[in-house]
């Protein structure tokens, strides 16, 4: 039996789609074990989330057990799911990250998890996804702990100094608990060694090849071609002064932006430039064919300050598309040398990015074998000592 502790959870899947590396894992786990043999812990509500929810706190489906504040749901998917609500504000010093590690170790959450599951936990694979859930490792002292961890949130730009300090002391007890551990870049695999003189596999990202490959356009009525189009997370990672520098370099075309704004401040200098529209935070079922529908496919990401050192789904994403890809020096592009565009600095990647909406010759490729979620989630499984 697996217990898998995401940090998106089953909640944000049902709402968002499988857009994050812990879905798309999750979902291959299940669809080579079967249902019966997952199932997911969903981090704690605190009660700022669960008003911000409109109390809809709980995972869609049919409920199995319910205790106070807590239930196990078998979602219309056919795998399992714990949900339970904390009755406090959900802040620790104005860090909800910081709450979060604190109620993962609480002792209301291991009562949920103890009501619900019994000793399951205790007798199986507990398998962690991020640095928070770490202090369920502090009664969970006889499960066999695996991490699959991805960016470094100890660095993450979006992301106060409290929640990067919660972040380190998760990492530390994961590095000193868990018997293996994956992550999706070097950059993470480097800061456990240097900081823990902890081993840790690489596995990067990966992509449903068909899923993308095989998308209609979407209708973008009002998009003056050629569109030029960036799908993710709205926030400090994005490199203002270069979509400044784009948008005003553009004799005509459109700059389209989808995902979800961590941060409106940092973002509104660019979603108010002439040449940029903001399409809105997209179901992950319909992401496919925005990409299908956009010219050339960019990553304008900050390098160094400002970079959350992971491994671009993105990118995977626009060349299972078949689009060309342009892109910062960020970490990890280098794997992608020869199919993407990798500029340097602001000027090339202007240049780059207009030269591709011009439809001239720029480095292109396709999606290799070992860069599905399929190829993925095995090479993991053999890591941990899982059968596949």
């Amino acid at each position: 039996m697996i217990h898998y502790v995401p940090f998106h959870d089953a909640r944000k899947w049902q709402r968002e789609g499988l857009r994050t590396r812990d879905a798309h894992l999750c979902q291959r786990l299940l669809q080579r074990w079967g249902s019966a043999e997952i199932v997911v812990l969903n981090r704690p509500t605190c009660v700022a989330e669960a008003l911000k929810l409109a109390w809809r706190w709980r995972t869609a489906g049919m409920a199995l057990q319910t205790r106070h504040r807590c239930q196990l749901t078998v979602t219309p998917g056919g795998y399992r799911a714990v949900d339970s609500l904390l009755l406090e504000a959900g802040f620790s010093g104005w860090s909800f990250h910081a709450w979060l590690a604190r109620a993962y170790a609480s002792n209301r959450y291991r009562a949920a998890l103890t009501d619900l599951l019994g000793a399951s936990v205790s007798q199986g694979t507990l398998w962690l996804c991020h640095p928070f859930a770490a202090g369920l490792l502090r009664s969970e002292r006889r499960a066999l702990v695996v991490a699959d961890l991805f960016d470094n949130f100890v660095t993450h730009p979006d992301l106060g100094a409290r929640a990067c300090r919660s972040a380190e002391d998760g990492y530390r007890v994961i590095a000193s608990r868990a018997y293996r551990i994956t992550v999706n870049s070097l950059a993470l695999q480097s800061f456990l060694w240097e900081r823990f003189r902890r081993e840790a596999e690489l596995v990067p990202n990966g992509v449903d090849r068909e899923l993308f490959a095989n998308a209609n356009p979407m209708n973008l009525d009002g998009a003056e071609p050629p569109i030029i189009g960036y799908a993710g997370k709205v926030g400090r990672r994005l490199d203002i002064d270069i979509l400044v520098a784009l948008s005003s370099a553009l004799a005509k075309g459109t700059v389209l932006i989808a995902g979800p704004i961590l941060n409106r401040r940092w973002a509104r200098p660019a979603l108010r430039l002439p040449r940029v529209r903001y399409v809105g935070d997209l179901h992950y079922r319909d992401l496919p064919s925005f990409v299908a529908a956009c010219h050339v496919c960019i990553v304008p990401h900050r390098v160094g300050p400002g970079e959350n050192l992971g491994d671009p789904t993105k990118i995977y994403e626009y060349l299972a598309a078949g689009k060309p890809v342009v892109t910062t020096a960020i970490e990890g592009t280098g794997a992608f040398a020869g199919r993407v565009t990798i500029a340097r600095t602001r000027e090339t990647f202007v240049e780059a990015t207009l030269a591709a909406a011009r439809g001239e010759a720029v480095p292109r490729g396709g999606v290799q074998d070992d860069e599905t979620w399929e190829a993925r989630a095995r090479a993991i499984c053999s890591y941990f000592g899982l059968s596949w």
